[in-house]
This record gives structure tokens, C-alpha cells and sequence, in this order.
């Protein structure tokens, strides 16, 4: 019998017959000055007998001995606004730790009106008024072939679209290339978390952060507040959670994609400082044996996350965070000269890439209205490849044709300050600094001609400054403004972008209208302003990019969200976004626009680039979401939107993301067995889109030339064909005395629909050939988590 086999039936051989419990803690603090509440109260609803506690002097709470499950807590003070936090998970192998905010009321203590807030979706950023939802590490776990990785898992909100390729985590928020979105990690910009990533490509295959890591986070679409620049089309805004400060707890996974662990606890007893740890290691060695969903390619990958916190110094609470990730994929050639394609298999390839990020926060109270929150960042990123030739011709080393080299440190630095001047106005100001000294070479080689060409060969440094100021003034108990600026700043070319926001909200008796609007940009990958101006395979001209403007994009959402009932919400949203300064190509004969890139290698070998090319997206995103609640939940979304750009020549084109059409359902449903320690859980998601777009073939041209030629004229007219697909994910979880057992099957593409990715013309064959997706993927994942003295 295989060794999986006996571990399943194991596993489901695992009977307990006590109801375990466990403990509930947190802390609950004002949403504006995050000032600890003493005396507000936390209640188990539907508890019985009750199960309630009131905060001591530092906020701090703590419920003994609640039945594991899902759990609704109960949050009073008076003063503020009551919340409801729905179905909360409890499991006996890790205490829940809960930070709280809540938010002031407006109204005379007399006029009070006691009414939770029941909806779970919002922001955790209060600046946040529209396009914008918070997700939790739960989500991540939960929805189907999320893989415990963020990018993946956005997928089940409004407005989110795969950027064309299923083995990569790349999205296309709204239409836009994925290279408008920015990821934070505790407050800071860093560079992009995922391994196999392309240069300059905001995704990979899989996220370097692991869940197990991730405390609650946001996650925005459109109209950003004032506080975020870089960014274009999205914001990740992630935090990483404490350790444990009280027990040490400990989690083990192993599946088909690779082992994980983690570890956290308390330095000292009671001195309230933790540390969290998680590492994890994967090959697809393993999973070779069975099935490789990306050929005769073996990438291989690892990563340590952690995070150190130190609540109590001299000079604030201190945290020390971290992340590293290194990743290699390869193919080697066969030198079987019997081979009937053998030409093809004469070809290999190595890529390395290496990503570390330290960072130090600290956030000062000044006084029970303002604290400062400092962040410095330092981040390293190195990316190599080399792909060789091989023929009877030449040494058993190879012809080395194609080298990269690229080496990139980042030291960057967050100041902010925030001020709750009284309970209806609150100031938040700040600045960035980032400092990039970079290293760049790609070369390449004409196999037919042994000549070199130099897309890029530089090395310096580019600072980028970001500076910003918001103010929330919540002008009654049922409306909210938010005004904002910010401002970019690049010395090395003296470029800038000054960007006004605003937004307001006002709740009306059933639902809620949101209205917001405002600048944003991002200044392009350091890469971009240091290639050469090529043509015709020949350098012309060194850095030729180098004074382009920093790219800009006008937001405007108007929202309206309508409650059906406690838990169930009907929000929709029309957005129209207007981009200008985009680089482009500079002759009329080309099609090329900075918005149809995905990544650097979109970009070189090019023309000068040129700040005068535009764009426009529009459309409208529905949602339909039921939070979880009597063991099942749904999200239901309809896009439907129009994403064009315009060329050097004032030709507009439709973007390659522009599939004119998203739908999509998330949904799951639990059920509680019979011992009541184990549960049973499928999650399901279906993604159906118009599909990316592609340029038309020429085949008689390319008949006539013997190479694939392109009706550039017709560029993004024809559709790869409409896109649809279905994941399906199982859990069966066991909670024992002080451990937790999961066993996690998810099928990726259920129905083995091979969606198209590229069309091109094959000059062995003559004849215009398709590149199919991933089809079919089952993957498996047994998880422990547990506790130890």
C-alpha cells in the first residue's frame, strides 16, 4: 500500500470523544489613536452560560475554556460603536489571538442606539472609503486552490482576473497590467514576494509569505488613500502577525508541493515579547514521480518568514521582521542525436532568484490622541539566468547565448504620524524614502551570427521620495469625509507627481452610497530607465529612458452598498480610470505601451520610450457576499468592463487584459460529524472571463518569410478564447487535546478545461500553433498544529 494511503487512513482512524476547548485572547483599541480601551467587554454569543470578560487596565482580554468551532464574539464600550466578529475559528492546537478596533461614536451617550456592526469586509484602514475589503489568514486557508497564498486567493473578490497564465499568481485587477500593484509588508514597500517572478512582474508561481504568517491585511482595487503611492491598479497591504507571547505553539505541513514548519512562543514568561518563525521547503522531484504540470522544468524553492515583537521598551513597542526566498528552475538539454527533435532539445536553461527583506518597526505614543509609527526596510533582490546552445558543433559546455544579471538593493524608510484631534477629525501624515543601488546587464547572442547585443549594462543608484497627508473628518454619525495628497518625487531625472484624493460616504437608512476620486501613480521599474534604445538588434543609444515621466492614473468610484440582511451584502461599484504619462514606444509605426507589459522582458529591445501615450478603463464590479454563518458562505461577482490604451501615433488599442467580462463564485459549506471535534469541509470556486487578448497571426506572410509575422494593425483584436475555470477544495480538520490534524485535498481545474495561452506561428512546422494552460492539478496537504509547555 503507498505510503499516502496509510497516512489518510491514519489519520481518519484519529477519535476523540471529549469536547476539547481553548482560549481566546486580544487586545481592544480605538480605530483612529489605536489607544487601549479598558473596561470594554468581549462576549461569546449564543453562549450558555455566558461566556464574557471585561478588558483589564491594557486593554487586554482573555476567554478561558470556549468550545472549539466557529464562534460569534460580541465587542461593547460605551462611547463607541458595537461590532460583531462573525464566525470566528477556534482550534484547539492554537490559542486565537484578536486585535480589536473600535470605532468612536458620535452620538450623546444618551442618544445611543445600540446596533453591531455585523459586516466583516471593510478595510482595517479607516482612511479606506471604497475598492477596498480585508481578507484573514483564515480566507487564505479556506477558499479552494487558494495554495495559503494571497495573490491567489484575490481572485474571489470583484474585479480580480487571472493575467493570463494559470502556473503564475499574477492578477489583472480591473483590467490593468499587474504591474500597477504594490506590495507592503508591516507598513513598508517591498519588493515583489513571490518566487519565479519575472523582472519587474508584480507575481510568480507561489507567494513567499506563507498564510501561517499573515495576520488580517487589506487588499485595494482602485481609489487608494492618500498614504499609498507606487501603484497604479492594487495594493497588498500586509501585516504579519505576533507570536504567541503567553505558550509555545507549533505547526507542521507536508503535501505534494513541499514541507512546512513554524514555531512561536515567548522569550520570557510575561514580559509580553514573541517571536514567530516559519520556513518551508518544495520540489517538484516530488511530485514528478506522479504528475509535473510544467513539463521536463524542476523548479525548486524555499523561504523563512518571522517576525520578533517587543511591545514593552523604553522607546515604544519594537518589532523586528523578515522575509528571504530563494527559488531555481531548470531544463537540461538531451544529447540524443537519434532523437526525431533532437534541434528542439539542443536548448537549456538555469534561472536563480533571491530575495531578502529585514526590517525594524517602532511605533511611539506620544499621548492617549498620537503616536508615530517608524519603518526601515532594507531589501536585496538578485535574479540570474543563462541559457546555452547546444549542437555537435561545439564543446560539450555549451554556446551561451542569453545572460542576465541583475542585482538590486533597497533601503527604505516610513515615518507617520497620526493625530486623533477629537472623535469626528483624525490626521495622518507622513513620508517615504527609498534608496535603490542597482547592478543590471542582459546580454544577448544571434546564434546565426555569433553577435552580441547589450539591451542594458548599468550600475548606480535612484532614490525615490514620497511624502503625504490625510484627513478623516466624519462630519455626522452618518457621514465620512476623507481628503488627501500625495506627492512623488525622482531627483536622478527630476520627475514628480502631485496627487490630490478625496472621498466621502454617507449612510442612508438602508445601505450606504461611496464616492471617491483622486491621482495615483507609479514610476516604473529602476530596470526601465537604463535600457538601451535598440534597433534592429543594434544598441543605439545607452539608458535611453532615463527621463521619462512618472506614469499617472485618475481614479473615480461611485458605490452603493445594500445590506439584504445581517449577513448578506449587495455592493457595486462604477469606476472610470484615465491614464496619461504612460511611456511608449517612440515611432508611429509601433503598438507598444507601457500598459500592455507584464514584466520587464515586454520592454527591451525597443525604441526610445516616450511619456505621451494614454489609457482608459471603465466599468462596473457587482458582489454578492454572504459571510459565513450556519457553516456556509458565497461570494458571487460580475464584472463588466472595457480596457483600452493609446500608441505614440494616437492609436487606441485594446489592452491584453481587457476580456470585457468576469464572473465569479466563491462559496463553501461545513458540517460538524458526529463527534463534534471533527469537521468536514468542500470549498468550490468558478472563474469564467472573456479571456486575454492576442495579435493576429499572419500566415501567409509568415509562409512567405518562413517567420511568424503579426498583424501589428490588429493588435488585441482577436480573444485566446473565452476562459473558464473550476477548483474544488476538501478539508477534513480533527481537534484533539491541545493539537489540531487538517488534511487538505484541493483539485485545481477540475474539469480539465484547457484554456488557450498564446498563439504563434511555428517555423518547423509552418503552421500557426496553441499553447494550452495548466489543465488538471490535484494537489494534497496534511497539516498539525499544536501546543507544548
Amino acid at each position: 500500500m503507498k505510503p499516502t494511503v496509510i497516512i489518510f487512513f491514519l489519520f481518519l482512524s484519529i477519535s476523540v470523544f471529549s469536547q476539547n476547548t481553548q482560549h481566546i485572547r486580544g487586545v481592544i483599541i480605538d480605530t483612529e489613536s489605536e489607544m487601549t480601551l479598558p473596561g470594554a467587554t468581549v462576549s461569546v454569543l449564543d453562549s450558555d452560560p455566558l461566556i464574557g470578560t471585561s478588558c483589564d487596565m491594557n486593554g487586554n482580554f482573555k476567554l478561558t475554556n470556549v468550545q472549539v468551532g466557529r464562534i460569534d464574539l460580541f465587542i461593547q464600550m460605551m462611547g463607541y460603536e458595537d461590532q460583531i466578529l462573525q464566525q470566528v475559528l477556534l482550534t484547539s492546537g492554537k490559542e486565537l489571538y484578536l486585535t480589536i478596533k473600535l470605532q468612536p461614536s458620535l452620538q450623546q451617550l444618551d442618544e445611543i442606539v445600540i446596533e453591531a456592526k455585523q459586516n466583516n469586509q471593510n478595510a482595517l484602514n479607516e482612511m479606506a472609503t471604497v475598492s477596498a475589503r480585508s481578507f484573514s489568514v483564515e480566507e487564505t486557508q479556506r477558499y479552494a486552490a487558494s495554495a495559503f497564498d494571497p495573490g491567489r486567493m484575490a481572485l474571489a473578490f470583484p474585479g480580480v482576473n487571472t493575467a493570463g497564465d494559470d502556473l503564475m499568481n499574477e492578477i489583472s485587477v480591473r483590467g490593468n497590467s499587474p504591474r500597477g500593484i504594490l506590495w507592503r509588508m508591516e507598513g513598508i514597500q517591498i519588493p515583489n514576494p513571490n518566487h519565479f517572478g519575472s523582472l519587474g512582474s508584480s507575481g510568480g508561481g507561489i507567494s513567499m509569505l506563507s498564510s501561517s504568517t499573515l495576520s488580517t491585511s487589506d487588499f485595494y482595487t482602485g481609489a487608494f488613500p492618500a498614504e499609498f503611492g507606487n501603484a497604479t491598479a492594487g495594493v497588498f497591504d500586509l501585516n504579519l502577525r505576533n507570536g504567541n507571547n503567553q505558550k509555545r505553539e507549533h505547526s507542521l505541513m507536508f503535501g505534494a508541493l513541499g514541507l512546512e514548519a513554524s514555531t512561536e512562543g515567548f522569550f520570557k514568561k510575561n514580559s509580553n515579547s514573541s517571536y514567530l518563525i516559519n520556513y518551508r521547503y518544495s520540489t517538484f522531484a516530488l511530485l514528478s514521480t506522479v504528475y509535473n504540470p510544467i513539463g521536463d522544468v524542476l523548479p525548486t524553492y524555499s523561504d523563512l518568514s518571522f517576525k520578533l515583537n517587543f511591545p514593552n521598551t523604553s522607546i515604544g513597542a519594537i518589532s523586528v521582521f523578515g522575509l528571504a526566498g530563494s527559488n531555481i528552475a531548470d531544463e537540461a538539454a538531451e544529447m540524443d542525436s537519434t532523437s526525431t527533435d533532437f534541434e528542439a532539445e539542443t536548448e537549456s536553461f538555469r534561472s536563480n532568484q533571491e530575495l531578502a527583506v529585514i526590517g525594524v518597526k517602532n511605533v511611539i505614543r506620544l499621548n492617549n490622541k498620537a503616536f508615530i509609527k517608524n519603518v526601515a526596510a532594507f531589501s536585496l533582490n538578485r535574479y540570474e539566468d543563462e541559457s546555452y546552445d547546444f549542437n555537435l558543433n561545439v564543446s560539450d559546455a555549451g554556446d551561451l547565448y542569453d545572460l542576465t544579471t541583475f542585482k538590486d538593493d533597497q533601503i527604505a524608510f516610513n515615518s507617520s504620524l497620526t493625530y486623533k484631534i477629537n472623535a469626528q477629525n483624525t490626521l495622518k501624515t507622513g513620508f517615504n524614502i527609498a534608496q535603490n543601488h542597482f547592478d543590471l546587464i542582459y546580454d544577448n547572442k544571434d546564434l546565426d551570427t555569433d553577435i552580441w547585443t547589450n539591451y542594458v549594462n548599468n550600475k548606480g543608484d535612484m532614490t525615490v521620495f514620497d511624502a503625504f497627508a490625510q484627513w478623516k473628518n466624519r462630519i455626522s454619525e452618518k457621514s465620512t469625509l476623507n481628503l488627501g495628497m500625495h506627492a512623488t518625487y525622482i531627483p536622478f531625472n527630476s520627475t514628480y507627481s502631485i496627487e490630490p484624493r478625496a472621498a466621502l460616504t454617507h449612510q442612508f437608512r438602508r445601505g450606504e452610497a461611496n464616492v471617491a476620486i483622486g491621482i495615483h501613480s507609479k514610476p516604473e521599474h529602476v530596470s526601465t530607465y537604463f535600457l538601451n534604445r535598440v534597433v534592429d538588434d543594434v544598441s543605439l543609444e545607452l539608458a535611453a529612458n532615463k527621463d521619462i515621466e512618472i506614469p499617472k492614473s485618475l481614479h473615480t468610484v461611485l458605490g452603493y452598498k445594500f445590506p439584504l440582511n445581517e449577513r448578506t451584502l449587495l455592493n457595486t461599484e462604477v469606476y472610470f480610470q484615465y491614464h496619461f504619462d504612460v511611456p511608449v514606444e517612440g515611432n508611429d509605426s509601433s503598438i507598444f505601451s507601457a500598459i500592455m507589459a507584464r514584466h520587464i522582458w515586454d520592454m527591451v529591445g525597443r525604441d526610445r520610450l516616450i511619456s505621451q501615450g494614454t489609457g482608459r478603463n471603465y466599468g462596473i464590479d457587482i458582489s454578492l457576499q454572504r459571510a459565513l454563518h450556519q457553516n456556509y458562505y458565497y461570494m458571487l461577482n460580475t464584472s463588466i468592463y472595457t480596457a483600452e490604451y493609446s500608441s505614440f501615433d494616437g492609436r487606441w488599442f485594446n489592452s491584453p487584459a481587457n476580456g470585457n467580462y468576469i464572473v465569479g463564485f466563491t462559496g463553501g459549506k461545513e458540517w460538524k460529524l458526529k463527534n463534534e471535534n471533527k469537521t468536514l469541509g468542500i470549498n468550490t470556486k468558478l472563474l469564467a472571463s472573456g479571456g486575454n487578448r492576442l495579435i493576429p497571426v499572419d500566415l501567409e506572410a509568415s509562409l512567405d518569410s518562413g517567420e511568424g509575422v503579426y498583424l501589428e494593425d490588429q493588435a488585441w483584436t482577436e480573444k485566446a478564447g473565452a476562459y473558464f475555470r473550476w477548483d474544488l477544495g476538501l478539508v477534513y480538520k480533527i481537534n484533539r487535546a491541545h493539537s489540531t490534524h487538517s488534511l487538505m485535498f484541493d483539485i485545481q481545474n477540475v474539469s480539465g478545461n484547457q484554456n488557450v495561452f498564446n498563439k504563434f506561428f511555428n517555423e518547423d512546422d509552418l503552421q500557426v500553433e496553441t499553447v494550452y494552460q495548466l489543465g488538471l492539478f490535484p494537489f494534497f496537504n496534511y497539516r498539525i498544529e499544536f501546543q507544548s509547555k
